[in-house]
């Protein structure tokens, strides 16, 4: 499309009036300034992270287990889930879990999250 409105490229389709080459200048002024706005827009959007993401995510080791948590629970259907994952009779728990809802954590939910059983897990 960029080559047809530019006629850089080939040159097969062409505006043949003087009308039509005024409409395609007027395009390609708009697609020049508007093209840049976008890219801006894109990048911006592109760099979002979540203030609930981790800033250093461990990618060495191939092996890390995790569990996907996913829904609107209840924060104490949360807690007795998490009791029963990281349990000592369950040894050695290098499983992380990662939980997924619809909206931002709650205050309880927060209290969760920074409880020190949890916070490198969770």
């Amino acid at each position: 499309m960029i080559v047809t409105l530019t006629t850089v490229g080939y040159g097969d389709i062409y505006p043949h009036s003087p009308q039509g080459q005024i409409v395609l200048i007027l395009i390609l002024i708009i697609f020049i300034s508007v093209l840049p706005m976008q890219l801006n827009e894109l990048s911006k959007i592109n760099n979002l992270t979540s203030s609930y993401s981790r800033a250093i995510y461990k990618k060495a080791n191939k092996d890390i287990r995790h569990i996907l948590l996913l829904g609107d629970c209840q924060p104490e259907t949360i807690i007795t889930f998490l009791k029963e994952c990281f349990h000592s009779d369950h040894g050695s728990n290098e499983t992380d879990v990662v939980i997924m809802r619809s909206a931002p954590p709650c205050d309880n939910i927060n209290t969760i999250l920074k409880d020190p059983k949890y916070e490198s897990k969770v």
